[in-house]
Parts: C-alpha cells; structure tokens; sequence
C-alpha cells in the first residue's frame, strides 16, 4: 500500500516532464505537482498550515486534478480542466469533486513568490480566500 503514493507521484512527475518547450514562461513554470501548505479563509488575519498530503497536478495538457495522499492510500478528490487566462489568472473547471455536488468554473488569481512557490486567491471580490502551493521537484527538473 505504501508504494501507492509514489507511483501517483511518479507518474505526475512523468506528465510534467514531457511538458513542451514552445510554451510561455508562465504556462511552463504553472505545470507540475503543488503542494498545499498554508490557506488563509476569508475572516482569518493569518494563514494558517493544512494537513499534509494535499495536492494539485496542472498538465501541459489543460487537464488537472486535486488528490489526497494518505496513510490508507490516494485519493483523487478533483478533476477538470483549466487555462490561463493571463500572467495573473487561470480559470478552473471541475468535470468532477468530492467537495461540490454542482461543480461550476471559476477564476483564480495567482502570483509566483518564487518559482517553486504560488500564492493563489480565489473567491468573490472582499472575500477571498488564499491558498500557499509549493511545487514538488523531481529528479528531471532541470535547474
């Protein structure tokens, strides 16, 4: 069972490598595996840590999906599509989710604090929420 989570690692690693080249700096820099770290609700003064083990797979391919890594295994929580819209925003489709019965698109914002660190704000105008992603390095990243 242990092996599991790898393997989902792995293969995501996979789908990142053969992202392509002709792309944008930002598109390219976008794809990948992200880690969430830290969420700040609307209401709260601060970001507060989240449970390890959450994760979002952005593919060269428009295609993404939430996924929880446990001690009983993964679990894909989410799935869709998504496309940028601009150096700042992406929007985000859910075909499927476990968090919503009636899934609907929706706009994020998003700034790179570094290029292995995202903040993401989504949410209706004065009452964003926020999210810390942090990108998974693997062994083929080129630095």
């Amino acid at each position: 069972m242990k092996k599991y989570p790898f393997l989902v690692l792995l293969f995501a690693g996979l789908l990142y490598f053969k992202r392509a080249t002709s792309q944008g700096k930002t598109t390219a820099q976008f794809w990948g595996v992200w880690e969430l770290k830290e969420r700040k609700m609307r209401g709260q003064p601060a970001f507060t840590p989240v449970r390890p083990g959450q994760y979002k797979l952005f593919t060269n391919d428009g295609s993404m999906q939430l996924f929880q890594v446990t001690d009983k295994g993964t679990f894909i929580t989410s799935y869709g599509t998504y496309r940028l819209l601009s150096d700042s925003t992406f929007e985000e489709s859910f075909t499927k989710s476990v968090y919503f019965s009636n899934p609907k698109p929706g706009i994020t914002g998003f700034r790179f604090l570094t290029p292995e660190k995202m903040n993401s704000r989504f949410g209706e105008p004065g009452a964003y929420n926020e999210e810390i992603w942090v990108r998974i390095p693997y062994a083929g990243d080129a630095k």
